[in-house]
């Protein structure tokens, strides 16, 4: 089997996998793909660029220039990208490490990178109120029949479709198979600053149900 991901952006395994690490994008599914799987110097800004979401302008990702500068940001990547119509693809084979966890740690160990499975799931997390609108941090507008989720401290997010969340299932079903001791995490708790996937992610039921 073929993987999408260019060989800079993986590396080979050499622990055993005892992790799943849950992302959000922060970014939608074109953009976080490319992000994910190319290593080059510049990538056209598919938030405002061909989606046409935000107006090219206002576009906070690449600050109206159209272009993204890869290596500026770093490399990034994961083993599964879920759009939020439930579609997943496999962008990197489980026998590779990606780099989707940055410095982290799990309960007192390292390398987490080294030892997990990282899926990113297709979510701009934190919303922001801008006038009488929500908005995602690039610039997108988020509509009252997204279903936006509002924590417990006032605070909207972007809700997971449950379509997504299915699709979810099902791979956490599949990797449960192949790995029967793995523990599920989310970036959040196992990175200082982080917060995905965020309170809108139901962990509670998926720890009941499959996790």
């Amino acid at each position: 089997m073929s993987y999408p991901m260019d060989r800079a952006l993986m590396e080979p395994r050499r622990r055993s996998i005892d992790l799943v690490v849950v992302h959000y994008t922060a970014l939608g599914a074109p953009m976080s793909r490319a992000l994910m799987t190319q290593w080059e110097r510049e990538l056209d800004c598919l938030e405002c660029s061909t989606t046409g979401l935000v107006e090219r302008r206002r576009c906070r990702l690449c600050k109206g220039t159209g272009k993204v500068d890869l290596q500026r940001m770093g490399p990034r990547s994961a083993h599964y990208l879920i759009a939020k119509e439930g579609v997943v693809e496999q962008l990197a084979p489980q026998n590779m490490v990606t780099y989707h966890s940055g410095h982290s740690r799990w309960k007192g160990r390292g390398q987490v990178n080294q030892r997990s499975i990282g899926i990113e799931l297709e979510n701009y997390g934190p919303l922001d109120i801008v006038g009488n609108q929500l908005r995602t941090w690039v610039g997108q507008a988020v509509y009252a029949d997204a279903l936006p989720f509002q924590d417990e401290d006032g605070y909207w997010w972007e809700r997971y479709p449950e379509v997504q969340l299915a699709a979810l299932r099902s791979l956490a079903e599949e990797i449960n198979s192949s790995y029967p001791d793995v523990t599920w995490v989310g970036h959040e708790e196992i990175r200082r600053g982080k917060r995905d996937p965020g309170p809108a992610f139901p962990w509670d039921e998926l720890r009941r149900s499959v996790f």
